[in-house]
């Protein structure tokens, strides 16, 4: 499992903190009935490398959707969720610049969160 306190539970705290650190957000919604959501977990997100290479470039969010409210529906709707496992890599402009909507090997997130971000390559 990711160690405590590496996933930002709040959104907004989360964008506060991206905004001053000058790094994107990496969303990742979970549920825990959702078996891939629970793999990627446990065999790529828990990963040493990974964790680094989402800290270095973003503030982790995770948005448990567990349980249906209409706060969750409301995130899945504004993040264009329909299906779970979802992550969704936003850049420093707010924009999103991936979605990854299956289970990868941490070798395979490592190969997509090492794209460059195009709002600072626009610098």
């Amino acid at each position: 499992a990711t160690p405590p306190g590496f996933w930002k539970g709040d959104e907004e705290l989360a964008w506060r903190q991206a905004r001053a650190s000058r790094r994107g957000v990496l969303v990742s919604f979970y549920a825990s009935w959702c078996e891939a959501c629970v793999l990627l977990e446990r065999d790529t997100l828990a990963d040493p490398d990974v964790r680094q290479a989402i800290r270095e470039r973003f503030v982790p969010l995770r948005i448990d959707v567990t349980e249906e409210t209409a706060r969750s529906r409301e995130q899945l709707e504004r993040h264009g969720v329909y299906q779970l496992p979802a992550i969704v890599v936003i850049d420093t402009a707010g924009q999103p610049i991936d979605r990854i909507e299956t289970y990868l090997s941490p070798e395979a997130m490592l190969s997509r969160l090492g794209k460059p971000d195009p709002a600072m390559a626009r610098r």
